[in-house]
């Protein structure tokens, strides 16, 4: 391949599919799709870390993570958000879960059932 073609990211050899594609969406998406990801992803793995401690114990978690949240975009309305998202995502899995106990409950013991 001349130099020509490899400065302007053609041609072929290994790695690096997307290079040359700044701006452009990939197989794995756009740079803001990305970070959207991330940033859902960390709103939501934080929410579940906070079910674990009691409110007075999840203000000051989140008082020590004020500067980093802010940093990264984060806002408390996002987090109530992801709040409530996981509180029906538990209560759904709970009611599945009774669901299914009963069934089995059932298919063991039909007479009682």
């Amino acid at each position: 391949m001349k130099s020509k073609e490899k400065a302007a990211g053609g041609g072929g050899g290994g790695g690096g599919g997307a290079r040359g594609l700044a701006g452009q969406g990939t197989t794995y998406g756009t740079r803001a799709m990305f970070d959207e990801s991330q940033k859902r992803r960390r709103c939501k793995h934080l929410v579940l870390y906070l079910e674990r401690h009691d409110g007075e114990t999840q203000s000051k978690i989140l008082e020590g993570v004020k500067t980093e949240l802010a940093d990264l975009g984060i806002t408390s309305r996002e987090l109530r958000h992801w709040q409530k998202k996981e509180d029906k995502a538990i209560a759904e899995r709970e009611k599945k879960q009774q669901q299914a106990n009963l069934a089995a409950a059932a298919f063991f013991d039909p007479i009682q059932a």
